[in-house]
């Protein structure tokens, strides 16, 4: 980074500056009666560590994010705090590191196919804001995908590039997790885990239970990985397992039957990736996911399954919502599929390139069916399709949907070909820990639009950074083997 460098080089007249400049504060503040005047010194200080090296503020990111949120700053204007403008600061301080440093990345990291396809996925969005029905909507999602790739994805790329970075990002992510699923918890209990008290003593950590529950078990694989870096009867062993149970125990309590599924599904997932089958198993699903769409949507056949409106309801007993459920008659559920075939009416009518970014809420209205509204269809908190491919179907039209879906094959791909590529037991671990989060947001972005959350967003990307990068290194050492072997023989 040019200022960086700079900096760098003059660190000892900096330093004296701010010294002396820090002091005239501190006197000031005296003689006016004003000794915080002083304290401003600490905001010099701030810049110079920033300004010297990011990695700071990038690791700061990280130790915020599990206990981010999104609050109101002005009317209509939304912000994460206090993680989105610390994404915006690591943005404007990186890309002119990257163009000062063009050796920053490898030729093999550009040509990467995960690499390609997020730079493909990010020029598209750019392209559906031309005919966006709300371009402006649309542009300010284009901005705030510019900065989570670039942070999350590119920046972190940069950083995580050995097992000692990785156990860094670890200990930020699972320690203020474990705080914050103590809080939720303890005020639960006060509660008598109630189910219509979930969604209210989540806060004002997390915006609703389904970001809690869906977060939490995407980090329950990471408290597996930590367990096996220590020997039994040590006192770091037993924090695990006692973390492991509370966590546990909070998903459970978090009442988000996407997280359940999930968890349900991550030991089949395990043994997908281990005997090899991860290609199989995407062609198959493919198949049946289009026969039932297929055979849902001819000639209406949905229209059969519509609910009785009067007995969509919301359920505060849990048993009783996990009943209606499975009888169409949970209003959440229903309230589902009203927007699903609304997202696929639309499509229909914009193909292509879709309504725009972010902008099936301001469109789907004319393209429901009655047959499934319920008492929540009048959409008060603006809430999306609830289903990831659907909105990119949606909002990007068929381009957007098969650039998301070739995407996900790559990564689930990658993740099999990365684990058997890897030769050391403790990688092997760390990928197929990585494997099981990014698994986990993948199931519940099937019911939910979560890419777009401050904190399942991130994750997502890091781990597609992660795999990458481990994914070099094999390349890396097997070279260095081939190289080796040529010498000696």
């Amino acid at each position: 980074m040019l200022w960086a460098d700079l900096i760098y080089r003059n660190r000892l007249p900096l330093f004296y500056g701010i010294a002396i400049t820090g002091l005239l504060l501190l006197v000031t503040g005296f003689l006016i009666d004003s000794p915080y005047l002083g304290l401003i010194i600490f905001g010099f200080v701030g810049l110079f560590l920033v300004l010297l090296d990011f990695k700071l503020i990038f690791y700061l990111l990280l130790l915020f994010l599990p206990l981010s949120n999104e609050y109101e700053l002005f009317s209509g204007i939304r912000m994460y705090l206090p993680t989105e403008p610390l994404v915006i600061l690591l943005l404007l301080l990186f890309v002119p590191y990257v163009i000062y440093h063009q050796k920053v990345y490898t030729r093999s990291f550009w040509k990467h196919p995960l690499t390609l396809i997020i730079v493909i996925n990010v020029a598209w969005i750019f392209v559906t804001i031309i005919s966006s029905t709300h371009p402006m909507i649309s542009l300010k999602y284009f901005i705030a995908k510019i900065w989570y790739v670039v942070v999350y994805y590119f920046l972190a790329s940069f950083i995580i590039r050995s097992n000692k970075e990785f156990n860094k990002v670890f200990w930020l992510l699972v320690l203020p997790t474990i705080g914050g699923l103590i809080y939720v918890l303890t005020r639960h209990a006060m509660t008598g885990f109630l189910f219509d008290t979930v969604s209210s003593v989540v806060r004002p950590i997390y915006r609703n239970h389904v970001d809690y529950g869906v977060w939490i078990t995407a980090i329950l694989p990471l408290l597996f990985l930590g367990r096996t870096w220590y020997k039994k009867d040590t006192l770091m062993r037993l924090f695990f397992n006692l973390a492991i149970v509370l966590n546990l125990a909070a998903i459970y309590f978090s009442y988000t039957r996407g997280a359940w599924v999930a968890l349900a599904a991550i030991p089949i997932f395990y043994y997908i990736v281990k005997i090899r089958m991860v290609k199989p198993v995407l062609l198959i699903s493919s198949i049946v996911v289009l026969i039932f769409v297929g055979n849902l949507f001819r000639q209406n056949n949905y229209l059969q399954y519509a609910p009785d409106f009067n007995k969509t309801i919301y359920h505060e007993d849990f048993s009783d919502h996990m009943s209606a459920t499975f009888q169409m008659e949970d209003m959440s559920t229903v309230e589902r599929f009203y927007r699903w075939i609304a997202a696929v009416n639309m499509f229909s009518e914009r193909p292509i390139t879709g309504f725009g970014p972010g902008n099936f809420v301001n469109n789907y209205k004319n393209y429901t069916v009655s047959a499934y509204e319920t008492y929540i269809s009048d959409n008060e908190e603006g809430s999306s399709v609830h289903n990831y491919f659907l909105t990119m179907l949606t909002e990007q039209g068929i381009p957007g949907l098969l650039i998301f879906v070739a995407m996900i094959f790559i990564i689930l791909i990658y993740f099999q070909k990365v684990y058997h590529d890897t030769r050391k037991t403790e990688d092997k671990y760390l990928i197929m820990t990585i494997a099981c989060c990014f698994f986990v947001l993948l199931v519940n972005n099937m019911f939910s639009d979560l890419l777009e959350a401050d904190k399942l967003g991130p994750l997502f990307f890091m781990c597609m950074a992660i795999l990458v990068n481990w994914d070099l290194k094999n390349d890396q050492s097997e070279e260095i083997a081939t190289e080796t072997y040529k010498s000696i023989s």
